[in-house]
This record gives structure tokens, C-alpha cells and sequence, in this order.
């Protein structure tokens, strides 16, 4: 089977899976707490906080595996991380428990052990998307190649976000939610398990077809584990700094900042409980903007080869951040200015998955090889911060009319991520960089140089 098909195949099951059981945990625990919005809350403030605590050291002891080890090592160990979750919502979800809240003990205790579980499992979902986004794809393609094969990854994350959520949806709705057999929530843990086989059995045809040989390897996963070291997180964090990529690593942090995304559950709260629009249109309002992300993706190609890699990712975030400024001032109009408000975010689309695509291939390019794990790692710890400020924001102005106190942080986070891009397209790292030649065959040193 074509390398490149197996490859595409195992993401559209990655995060067919993550999408689906992302949109089922808070259904499920909405169900068995309905008259309060804090057991979501709190579930997604701690599961932020776990994430970004173990994701330096998970990435770092990646670094130290060989490629049939790490694939192993984050896959498989999913399925019964996947059943232990299962039980812990089936026991939370039945009728002895109803209604009693988060205040017996053990129940508390219960839900603690489900968030640490769910970051588990989130921290190797991560690790396995770095093996296949930042290491087996960049050593398959190079140059444009390799722009085209992240732009069709972005298409799958895409329209995965779509079909999911509808698929897990439908499930939900249509199979009956017995409190001990959690029918519809059972059918989704069971495609996650699934999905988590398939993909395992996927990236071993893979490595075993060969095209990855030691011989055309840089220094990696596959060759002498243990010659790299172990450091201090003060030593990593120093290496993560001086990497190339670092200051559009830093602005992808600050996008999350964000409550001005179609995606985002604080801004769709606030649309429904504070301008009390309909569930059909905000749904149509999330879909419009993955339409328009989709699209994006079709120009991003002849962008970069007409700017160049730097240029394109401080253009595509100068684009994002025009348009949410134009929408934080829209807000103040009212609800009259919906259309505007509404309509600048969905453009502002556009520029945001251009400068996904931007950062991702900046990373494939400048981050050694032996440090993929690691620096991934960290760069997946900054953006649980950032989504951690929001959410903590969120549940600090939690009235729908101090919504504005929200509006116009999360647009000062797009403008200084624009700000970062700039600087390291016109003065910092990236005007040093070659934008289709891959940088990653060049030793850590010299990488250093150029940071």
C-alpha cells in the first residue's frame, strides 16, 4: 500500500477519534451534572494544568525511543487509558450517583483520577501526532512537497472538526443513555479503541515497508537512544529558547488566547446566553468558519512560494489580527452589528490557518531531529498556558455582559503574535532562513547560530 496513503490514513484516524471523544466527555458530563456548568469547567481547567506539567518530560523521554518503541509506547497503551475512562463516566453516570454533585469524597476523588487519566491519554494522542507530523513526514517530502502534505493534513484536521462532532452527535442523540451502559458514549469509546488499533497496525506497515531506512536517517529515534542525555528542565527550556523556530512557537501560544474563534466554547456561550442567538445559527457560524479555513488551504501553496515561508507566516498573522481588530470594535455596537462581528471572525479564518500551516512547516524545518519529542513537548505545554488563561478569564467573567473584558485580550494576543512573527521574519531568525530547504539535516549548533 502507497507509504504516503498509510501516513494520511493514520491522522484521519488520530483525529477522527480525538475530535469525537473531545465533543462526547463534556456531552456526557453535562448529562450527569445538569444543573451546573462548573463539573466542565473545572474537568478542562485541570486537564489544561496536567497537560502542560508532563508534556516536557513525556516529549524528552520520546527523544530517547526507537521509532517501533515510541509508536508502542503512545498508541497502544491508549486502549486501556480509553476503558479506564469509560468506567470512571459509567460510575459517575449512574443512578446512585445522580444528582449528588461533585461533594462526596470519592466521587471527588473519582473525577480527579479521570482528569489525570484523560491527560494521560491526551499527552500520548500528542506524541504520536509528533511522530508522524514532525518526523515521519518531513523526512518523506522536502520543499513545496512538503508544503503540499501539511496543507492536506490541515484538510483532514479540518473536516474532521466537522464530521465528528456531527457523527458523535447523532450517536448521542439517537442511542438511549441508560446510566450504566452510557450506550452512545460506549459507541464513541469504542471507535476511539478502535481507531487506536487501526492506526497502530497503519504506522507499523509503515516502518516496516522500509522507506525510512537508518541509512537516510539523521541521528534520531532509531539510532543509539541512549546517547542522548538526560537534562534539566532548565537546560531544555534554555534549548527550546534557542531554537529557530521559538518566537512563531511563542505566537502560536498566544493565538490561544482566544475567545474570538468559532471553535471557542466561551465565545459560543456567550452568543447563546448573551445576544441569544439560535443554536442553528451558531452552528452554521462554526461551519462557515471551517469552510473558510478549508479554503485558505488551497492558497497558502502559492503564497509561500511567491513570499517565502518567513514572510508568509508574519502576512497571514498580520491578516488574522486585522480582521479580529476590526471585530472586538464591532462588539461594542450591540447586537446589531452581529453580522459584523460574526463575519469578521469567520475571515479572520483565513489568516489562522495560514499561520498553522506556516508554523508547522517552520517547525519540520528547524527543529533537530534528536529533539523532536522535547521541543514539541514544551511548544504543546505553552499552548495549554494559553488556553489555561482564557478559560481561567472565562470563568472569572463569567456574566455574559463582562464579556467585553474577554473581546479585547484575546485580540492584544493576536497582535502581539503578529508582532513575534515580524520580528523573527524582519530582524530575528527567520531572515536567515533558506524557506524551502530543510534545516533539520544541519547539526543543533548551527542551528543555534542562526537563532
Amino acid at each position: 500500500m502507497n507509504s504516503t496513503f498509510l501516513l494520511f490514513l493514520s491522522r484521519l484516524l488520530t483525529k477522527s477519534g480525538d475530535n469525537a471523544w473531545v465533543f462526547a466527555v463534556p456531552m456526557a458530563l453535562v448529562h450527569i451534572y445538569p444543573d451546573s456548568l462548573r463539573p466542565v469547567s473545572l474537568f478542562y481547567l485541570l486537564l489544561r494544568i496536567v497537560v502542560m506539567l508532563i508534556m516536557p518530560k513525556t516529549g524528552a523521554w520520546m527523544d530517547r525511543k526507537t521509532r517501533p518503541h515510541a509508536i508502542r509506547a503512545t498508541i497502544l497503551p491508549q486502549v486501556p487509558l480509553m476503558i479506564t475512562l469509560t468506567a470512571c463516566i459509567a460510575w459517575l453516570g449512574s443512578e446512585a450517583r445522580q444528582g449528588s454533585g461533585l461533594q462526596d469524597p470519592l466521587e471527588i476523588a473519582i473525577f480527579a483520577f479521570l482528569v489525570l487519566i484523560a491527560a494521560i491519554s491526551q499527552a500520548a494522542s500528542h506524541l504520536s501526532s509528533v511522530l508522524v507530523v514532525s518526523d515521519f513526514i518531513p523526512n518523506l517530502f522536502h520543499n513545496e512537497k512538503l508544503t503540499k502534505a501539511n496543507t492536506t493534513l490541515r484538510r483532514i484536521d479540518l473536516l474532521t472538526e466537522i464530521i465528528s462532532p456531527i457523527a458523535t452527535g447523532l450517536v448521542l442523540s439517537f442511542l438511549p443513555w441508560n446510566p450504566f451502559l452510557l450506550s452512545g458514549f460506549v459507541v464513541v469509546a469504542a471507535w476511539n479503541i478502535l481507531s487506536f488499533g487501526l492506526e497502530y497496525l497503519v504506522l507499523r506497515s509503515f516502518l516496516r515497508s522500509g522507506i525510512l531506512s537508518e541509512e537516510r536517517l539523521a541521528p534520531r529515534l532509531s539510532t543509539h537512544p541512549k546517547a542522548i542525555e538526560k537534562r534539566s528542565f532548565r537546560q531544555d527550556l534554555k534549548l527550546f529558547v534557542a531554537q529557530p523556530a521559538f518566537f512563531t512557537m511563542l505566537g502560536l501560544s498566544m493565538m490561544h488566547i482566544q475567545v474570538l474563534s468559532p471553535p471557542n466554547v466561551v465565545g459560543s456561550s456567550f452568543l447563546k446566553s448573551g445576544w441569544h442567538i439560535s443554536e442553528e445559527l451558531i452552528g452554521l457560524f462554526r461551519g462557515l468558519g471551517a469552510v473558510v479555513s478549508i479554503v485558505a488551504t488551497a492558497f497558502v501553496g502559492g503564497i509561500i512560494r511567491r513570499k517565502g515561508l518567513a514572510r508568509a507566516i508574519s502576512l497571514f498573522s498580520a491578516l488574522q489580527a486585522g480582521f479580529l481588530f476590526l471585530t472586538a470594535v464591532s462588539f461594542h455596537w450591540g447586537p446589531q452589528a452581529l453580522w459584523f462581528y460574526l463575519g469578521g471572525i469567520i475571515l479572520s479564518r483565513f489568516g489562522h490557518s495560514g499561520f498553522i500551516l506556516c508554523e508547522m512547516q517552520i517547525r519540520q524545518e528547524t527543529i533537530p531531529q534528536e529533539h523532536l519529542g522535547l521541543i514539541n513537548g514544551i511548544a504543546v505545554s505553552m499552548n495549554a498556558i494559553g488556553s489555561f488563561v482564557i478559560l481561567l478569564l472565562g470563568a472569572i467573567y463569567a456574566d455574559p455582559q463582562d464579556f467585553g473584558a474577554l473581546v479585547w485580550p484575546s485580540c492584544v494576543a493576536v497582535l502581539v503574535c503578529w508582532a513575534l512573527t515580524y520580528y523573527w521574519n524582519s530582524r530575528g531568525p527567520g531572515q536567515n532562513l533558506d524557506h524551502f530547504r530543510n534545516l533539520s539535516s544541519q547539526t543543533p549548533e548551527s542551528l543555534r547560530r542562526v537563532a
